[in-house]
């Protein structure tokens, strides 16, 4: 049997090791994951903290910012140039700012206007890490707010009283309003007013008071005058009785019952009288007798045109109570027919000698058989003050004069009573009376006939009785027919108001605005309210300044001081004022001064308008000049005192007035629808224009006069300080 030899496998080595490679594989992937989960956990806590810290420096931020603009609220607000600062934690704090004006406002946005006052807020929150504070997180957030404008500054108690008048004059100088001038809305003045001096102002006029004028177709003998002086004018029916027995041609009784009546009731004869300028019928003499006043200027009733009696003899009579005048009032007429104050142009005329005097007597012109006589009685002086009894006879040979049924002298003179067709017969001035009263008279007869409103002064007057004479009221009241309050004013002397300041606040707190300084001759210069450095386009004058032509001004020019003045004299300038932002509760139109001087203003030869108020602590003036200068005050003016000059055309004629009524009289018979500024406009070209005018603006507006050391709008006494409402909000630059 054979044999298998079996081949042995070979034995193979077992590796060593591997196990400790895997587990150490496997330990390296368990740590790295360990690791990796640690480094996660690290991150999350890391995270987390930071988004606290970021939470936090928003939490800040807010706060900081609520608490920032309830501090604006606060009365102890230090204001837009102090940062406020606080800590909310150990590890939360805050920091605002304040900036003025709103970034996101433009020049063309329809709320420009706003920007000063709006204030931007901004706040930064800032958190650090409670572990490490070299962490920390910062936040910002914004807001812009408003004033909520409540109050103002209060205007000082005079010029709110004031702004019910246009024109409103406070002291006690003469202010002399000449021709040509337009000044219209309401006036308060308190010094004298001397309207249209270039013009005469008076003839010879009566002062005082006129009652009972008969004139009889004979001689009243003495008897009877002296029972009528007797009976006295104090009793209405027995004086009446008593000139009615003697039948009067003519008689007029002056018992208008109304001081508002226009005409004077003929009781014999048919001649209705028509009051002119300074008169005041209605006069109580007692009981229900009346008599009428005459001023003493302008006053006077026109009779129309008659004659004496045609018989050759005559009498005139009247009840007379003249009152002490001035120069205006020698040779006071009581009654007169005449065509000038020359003897030889009277027809008949009874009057007063030195009529301005204590000691008057009675004085005629009579023109008889074509001779003209001037008489004045030897004696009876007639009383001011006391009512007398005068009285002038003619019996064809002789005229006699009586006072109070006494005869005191007579004269021989003979001829028949002249007559003239062409001239009037006036009671209380002499026909046609002067260029003055003429030519306002006539300029309200103008205006009631439809043919344009030219009076210089238009709207209702307040006039001072104890700067004024009657004659003044009366003028105003009767000649242009204006509404006057005539009564003794007391106002309190303006306050001076602060206007040197050099820089202003709108609200406590507030950016202080520098004001510009402009002084000397300044032309061709435009200025306007800048929001950003000067919203109320303040320029304040440190020397006399002249504005000369082509100056564009909106804002407010003010003088710092007394003896520094402005003058505008050029053309082409135009001063605006700025307006005032209104209170949450007010719908008008508020605005401060165009021009606050605590000084004088002067307007000369320039053409010029100023839209708003015009304040002059001294004088405003408009000074005499060229015919061509045109000046308009839309607004109001608040002065001292005021003085509008004459033009150089009408000037010319300023020793002539009287030669242009002749003349005007001449070429038209200067009947009652002849008038006498129309002549002058055609015939001389004296146009009553308005190129020199102060009116009220179309719309109503209330003016500020601000203190310029004080902010102008200031807290509600109602609030604990200023009041501001959110525009917008936003946080770390978004919206």
């Amino acid at each position: 049997m054979s044999s298998v030899r079996r081949q042995r496998r070979p034995i193979r080595q077992r590796r060593s090791g591997i196990a400790v490679v895997i587990v150490l594989a496997l330990l390296s992937i368990t740590l790295a994951m360990s690791y990796a989960m640690m480094r996660t956990q690290m991150s999350a806590s890391q995270i987390e903290r930071n988004m606290h810290r970021a939470g936090s420096a928003r939490h800040a931020a807010l706060s900081g910012l609520a608490i920032g603009v309830r501090k604006m609220h606060a009365s102890d607000w230090q204001g837009v140039n102090v940062p406020l600062s606080g800590t909310l934690s150990d590890n939360e704090s805050y920091i605002v700012t304040y900036e003025t004006g709103d970034a996101k406002l433009t020049a063309a946005d329809p709320d420009w206007s706003e920007y000063p006052y709006r204030v931007t807020v901004k706040a930064t929150g800032v958190a650090f890490d409670p572990l490490d504070t070299t962490y920390k997180s910062e936040y910002s957030a914004e807001a812009v707010v408003q004033l909520v404008r409540k109050k103002r500054t209060a205007n000082p108690s005079h010029f709110t009283s004031s702004q019910a008048y246009t024109t409103y004059l406070w002291g006690t100088q003469t202010n002399s309003i000449d021709m040509p001038v337009a000044i219209s809305g309401s006036a308060h003045i308190q010094g004298t007013l001397d309207l249209l001096p270039s013009m005469p102002t008076a003839e010879r006029p009566f002062y005082g008071l006129i009652d009972e004028l008969a004139i009889f177709d004979r001689q009243v003998d003495w008897y009877n005058i002296n029972q009528i002086y007797q009976n006295g004018n104090g009793d209405n029916a027995t004086v009446y009785s008593q000139i009615a027995s003697q039948s009067p041609s003519y008689w007029w009784r002056f018992n208008e019952s109304s001081s508002a009546s226009t005409t004077a009731a003929a009781q014999a004869g048919g001649k209705t009288g028509t009051y002119i300028g300074g008169t005041l019928p209605g006069v109580t003499v007692n009981g229900t007798n009346r008599a009428a006043f005459f001023d003493g200027k302008t006053g006077h009733l026109d009779l129309g045109k008659f004659e004496l009696p045609a018989t050759g003899k005559f009498t005139i009579l009247a009840w007379v109570a003249p009152f002490s005048g001035d120069a205006d009032n020698t040779y006071a007429r009581i009654i007169s027919k005449a065509t000038s104050v020359n003897a030889s142009d009277h027809v008949f005329m009874l009057g007063l000698n030195n009529g301005g005097s204590s000691t008057p007597r009675l004085r005629t012109h009579m023109k008889l058989g074509g001779s003209a006589y001037t008489h004045v009685a030897s004696g009876g002086d007639v009383t001011p003050g006391q009512w007398s009894l005068v009285a002038v006879t003619y019996d064809g040979s002789t005229l006699r004069f009586y006072k109070n049924g006494s005869y005191y002298s007579g004269y021989s003179v003979s001829g028949t009573p002249g007559t003239n067709s062409a001239a009037s017969v006036w009671i209380g001035d002499n026909p046609p009376g002067s260029a003055r009263t003429r030519y306002l008279s006539d300029l309200q007869k103008m205006n009631t006939a439809g043919l344009g409103d030219a009076r210089p002064l238009k709207g209702s007057v307040r006039l001072n009785q104890s700067t004024n004479a009657y004659a003044g009221w009366l003028t105003l009241a009767r000649m242009l027919g204006l509404s006057v309050n005539f009564a003794t004013f007391n106002i309190t002397t303006p306050t001076e108001i602060t206007a040197a300041a050099t820089t202003y606040q709108l609200y406590p707190g507030g950016k202080a605005y520098t004001v510009p300084a402009v002084s000397g001759t300044v032309s061709n210069r435009s200025y306007a309210p800048s929001m950003t450095d000067n919203p109320l386009g303040v320029v304040r004058l440190t020397g006399n300044t002249t504005f000369g032509s082509n100056i564009k001004f909106e804002g407010m020019c003010i003088t710092p001081g007394d003896g520094i003045d402005l003058t505008i004299s050029g053309d082409n300038v135009q001063l605006k004022a700025p307006t005032l932002p209104a209170l949450i509760h007010e719908t008008g139109t508020w605005e401060l001064p165009a021009i606050y001087g605590r000084d004088d203003v002067f307007i000369n030869d320039a053409q010029a308008t100023i839209e708003g108020a015009v304040i002059a602590s001294n004088a405003f003036e408009v000074q005499a000049g060229a015919d061509d200068a045109k000046f308009a005050l839309t607004g109001m003016l608040h002065a001292q005192q005021a003085t509008i000059g004459t033009r150089a055309a009408w000037d010319a004629y300023s020793g002539d007035w009287g030669n242009q009524l002749s003349q005007f009289i001449a070429a038209t018979g200067g009947d009652a629808d002849d008038y006498f500024p129309q002549w002058l406009a055609e015939q001389r070209g004296l146009q009553p224009n308005d190129n020199l005018s102060i009116a009220p603006p179309a719309e109503a507006r209330s003016y500020y006069w601000p203190d310029l050391s004080q902010p102008i709008y200031v807290a509600d006494p109602t609030d604990e300080g200023l009041a501001w409402e959110y525009v917008r909000r936003s946080e770390n630059g978004a919206g």
